[in-house]
Parts: C-alpha cells; structure tokens; sequence
C-alpha cells in the first residue's frame, strides 16, 4: 500500500490566467492498494463511483503508460474544499497519475523523482487541460509553466510542458476567503469572452510578468500591483454574490494583495509577516461572522506531491 499527499492550489493569482500557481499547505492524502475489486472509501458517497477523477485519471494515465488497468483500494481524505478554486480537481487527478506511475499502489513508496514528477505533469495537463494547478500540486512552491509546440518521441501522446518554480517565502500566508456556495470551472469559463483587446493582452502579459518576478524574489510590494487582471476577473465577478465586499474586507484589513482563486469562488489574500497577518485574519474573521464565509489561513507548500508507505 501507498499514500499519496497533494497540496491545495491557488491558480492564475490575478494575471497569470492558465500559467501561474502556487501550492498551499492544505493535503488531500490518497491511500491506494490492489484489490479484486475497486472500492472508494473516505470521500462523500456521491464520489465513490467509477466515475471518481481519481480514477479516471489513473486510467487515463494506464493507458498512456502502456499499463494494464487493475482493481484497486482506495481511501481518501481530503481537507481541500470541492470546487472552490484551490485545485480540489488537480489534486484528484494528480493523485491518480501518480498512482498509474507506482502500479496501482503495488509499486514502490520511494520518493519521486524529478523526472517522475515532469511526466505525471505532462499526463495531469492533458487531462486538466492546462497545467497552471497541476505544475504546483506537483513541483510544491510558486510555479510558472507553459505547454511547449508538438510533443516528444518519448511520449508522443501527451503535451510536453515546461515549468520555472521557486519556493514561496515561509514568512508569507495566503488567507483564502471560500464563500458558501459551489462555482463549477465549466461555468467560470463560459463567462469569458472569445477574444481581448490588445491593450488587455499587453496588461496582463506585464502583470503576469511581474507576478512571477514577485515570487522568485519574496517581494510583496511588488506582488500587490502586479495580481491586477483584465482576462477573467471582470467577467467572473457576476458569478459570485459577495465578490466586492470579500475583495474590501481583504483590503482594509491590510493584504499585500489579493485574487480570485483560480476559477473562483474563493478570493485569495497575503499578508508577508505574522503581526500583518494577525490583523488581515481579524478583518476576515468579522466578515466570515457576518457574511457567512469561512476564513483559511494557509501557509506555502514548497515540497509538492509526495509518495509515502501507507
């Protein structure tokens, strides 16, 4: 038997729609052995289908690998929220493949390899169709990635994509604000318009550009002007009641800077020091009371996915 740990998510962090993420020490953990027959346990009883990601994913990932698809255990808890925008689908699918990789729990509880982790990477992306929660649920720490032109002969079923990570300040925590209500991605996307202008293209290209620059040098400053966007923020908003007064709570209680968590509903705060952040959770705790919210005080993952004896 094997266990599996996959961090929460936090995708596009304003600009970076689709590229950016970083991972929060929020686990969802998956125990996987062989059986004679599947079985789910753990999860709500609605998931404990064959239609689980899971186990798509790990099927999917079979029959990339060219292995044969067996029966499996499988236990899982998860503290991550379902569809709230902190990569609750990526975690799922990333915990699948990596199970595919180590033969459905009879394989090794060895630590992964960078090599390991960049194929689970590429089969997470085709199947997520985008690697902005995956790269991170992966590699640990901020990642920025991006799907190269054509494949390799290696894999040649598969998208080869590229990640640049660096590990997030520890100093730093992210206060996600998760509302009490459900936002499918498929919605979130249907929102978006078809195409931008070239000003909104040129914006987020330098504020993505910035944002990764934030990261890669624990420069907060910087980091608060930069998680501006024009690609999918404007047009979400609609889709979650409460979006203005989440991001002025946020505010006015001191971020550094704040976002919409990956497709939303959850808005996505730092604070860069522990006295700023005692105060943010003060002003979040008093909106969550009287709004209805839950407040999450999460601090980096910088070590990603990780394979252990169960």
């Amino acid at each position: 038997m094997i266990r599996i740990s996959v961090p929460a998510t936090s995708a596009n962090i304003g600009a970076g729609f689709d590229t950016l993420g970083i991972a929060l020490a929020l686990p969802a953990f998956f125990n996987v052995e062989p059986a004679d027959t599947t079985s789910i346990s753990g999860c709500p009883v609605e998931f404990q289908t064959e239609d689980n990601l899971f186990l798509r994913s790990m099927r999917k990932a079979n029959e990339i690998l060219g292995y044969k698809n067996r029966p499996i255990r499988l236990h899982i808890e998860s503290a991550i929220p379902v569809a709230r925008g902190l990569g609750s689908s990526a975690a799922l699918t990333v915990g699948g493949v990596l199970a595919a990789m180590r033969r459905g729990g009879a394989g090794t509880a060895e630590p992964l390899s960078a090599d390991e982790k960049a194929l689970a990477l590429r089969i997470a992306t085709l199947i997520e169709g985008h690697p902005d929660n995956a790269a991170p649920a992966l590699m640990g720490g901020f990642c920025a990635s991006m799907i190269l032109a054509g494949a390799d002969s290696a894999v040649p079923a598969v998208p080869a994509v590229h990640v640049g990570a660096s590990p997030v300040a520890e100093s730093w925590t992210f206060h996600a604000l998760i509302p009490p209500f459900e936002l499918s991605t498929a919605l979130a996307r249907a929102a978006l318009p078809a195409s931008v202008s070239l000003h909104d293209a040129v914006f987020n290209i330098s504020h993505a550009v910035m944002t990764a620059l934030a990261f890669a040098r624990g420069d907060a400053s910087l980091l608060a002007g930069s998680v501006q966007d024009l690609l999918h923020q404007p047009y979400r908003k609609s889709l979650i009641p409460g979006y203005d007064a989440a991001m002025d709570a946020c505010r006015q209680g001191g971020a550094d800077a704040v976002w919409l968590s990956g497709a939303g509903p959850t808005i996505m705060a730092v604070a860069a020091d522990q006295e700023q952040s005692g105060k943010l959770s003060a002003s979040l705790d008093e909106f969550c009371r009287v709004q209805g919210w839950k407040h999450l005080a999460l601090k980096p993952d910088n070590r990603g996915a990780e394979v252990h004896d169960a």
